[in-house]
């Protein structure tokens, strides 16, 4: 999980995938020099000896980007200076699916970022982290005009979702050993609503347009056991019309 800011404000969230490129949600990056990516954190104002902070030295935002509605092709790729694994054990990227046909409907997306924990409320210092049910996408045409780019999920009494300023972060389920990305937090009405799911850019409608970006060089190495990235400390909250969690002032 990285933080993406401006300064000391956290405006949205996004997922390293390898020692140089990070993705997270085109809409986050409608600036973009200024922005400061941090790795490692749970406290998102602790620093110490296994966090990092990196200057973003590239912005590849999707060239199908609409940011209309339905916000199609929310997804970008922000490159950064390489990591050296050893010197940072506890950052690690993400898998990658190693499949464009999966729907992962039914499954269990793990949702995490430091947004607010209530509609209109208060961001957290403290990384959140949910587990959602994901859904079909013809259940989820029922609420949003949504396109074959997008994933869903909800918890069907409400009380759990991203919210503001989780916008770019991850949705991860877990195939055997490995987290890997599935979504990334893009839009939905307030939070947490019973009835209105979570919007996320499915991963792998885009699998082609990453992998031409990034040269597919250095992710993860997938495992049959064992978890490739660390897993975040547990710390779940009640976690937008229809708009994009982040926070606009710093976009």
């Amino acid at each position: 999980m990285v933080s993406l800011g401006v300064g000391l404000n956290q405006f949205c969230g996004g997922t390293l995938i390898s020692d140089t490129w990070i993705v997270t949600a085109a809409h986050c990056v409608t600036r973009g020099s200024s922005i400061t990516v941090g790795l490692g954190y749970y406290d998102k104002y602790n620093s110490d000896h296994y966090t990092l902070k990196r200057s973003v030295r590239q912005i590849e935002r999707h060239r199908d980007y609409n940011n209309g509605t339905p916000m199609d092709n929310d997804i970008a790729l922000l490159r950064i200076d390489s990591i050296e694994w050893a010197k940072y054990p506890q950052i690690r990227p993400v898998c990658l699916p190693d499949t464009t046909s999966e729907q992962y409907v039914g499954e269990i997306g793990t949702i995490t970022g430091w947004g607010t924990t209530s509609y209109g409320g208060q961001d957290s210092d403290i990384l959140q982290e949910v587990d959602i049910p994901i859904i079909s996408n013809d259940k989820c045409a029922n609420v949003y005009d949504i396109t074959d780019n997008m994933i869903c999920a909800t918890q069907p009494e409400g009380g759990l979702d991203s919210c503001q300023g989780d916008s770019g972060g991850p949705m991860i389920v877990q195939d055997g050993g490995n987290n890997e990305l599935v979504g990334i937090v893009s839009f939905g009405y307030k939070c947490a609503e019973k009835g209105y799911p979570g919007v996320y850019t499915r991963v792998t409608q885009h699998l082609s347009w990453i992998n031409k970006i990034t040269g597919n060089n250095g992710y993860c190495p997938r495992s049959t056991s064992e978890p490739t990235s660390p897993t975040s400390p547990t710390a779940v909250g009640d976690v937008g019309g229809v708009e994009p969690w982040f926070y606009a002032s710093y976009v």
